[in-house]
């Protein structure tokens, strides 16, 4: 079976509640949770967060919420740790899961279909895989920041 974890921290040093920023209407970690909702191979789809906000939206999307403790929302903390607390949080509450689908909340641009594509390529290599996409260098020249809850484009940022 597979599980989506997306990991949405409370803020980032470089931008203050990146993760809730607005980006074509929604919350920048609203595209990762539709995206895995739209899967048909994905089961469960998790939220893994420090941020109360965050964690309300989830439940009402109808996502499990793992409450992220503040020692491992820092800045300096590696994403194997997020990884690793949320597969204790399965172990202990029993849930099965095979593979686990990462969904970073600063990669909102995932085509619908990506997902159920990359799983089934994954699942006749078993080798990780990692979405990247080319962008056009001019569009990354500007800067997009209209007001507060707009999400800025800064050069060289993704």
């Amino acid at each position: 079976m597979f599980v989506a974890l997306i990991p949405a921290k409370k803020n980032s040093t470089r931008l203050l509640g990146k993760n809730k920023r607005i980006l074509k209407g929604k919350p920048l970690f609203k595209h990762s949770i539709e995206s895995a909702k739209d899967s048909r191979k994905i089961k469960k789809v998790f939220v893994s967060s420090n941020d109360k906000e965050i964690l309300s939206t989830a439940k009402k999307l109808n996502c499990e919420t793992i409450v992220r403790p503040e020692k491992i929302s820092g800045e300096k903390t590696s994403m194997n740790v997020v990884i690793k607390h949320f597969i204790d949080y399965l172990e202990k509450k029993k849930i099965s899961a095979k593979y686990i689908v990462l969904l970073q909340p600063t990669s909102p641009f995932r085509k619908k279909k990506l997902i159920d594509k990359l799983i089934s390529k994954f699942l006749l290599s078993k080798k990780t895989l990692v979405t990247v996409k080319k962008e056009n260098a001019k569009f990354l020249k500007g800067i997009v920041a209209i007001n507060k809850k707009s999400f800025p484009i800064f050069p060289g940022y993704f």
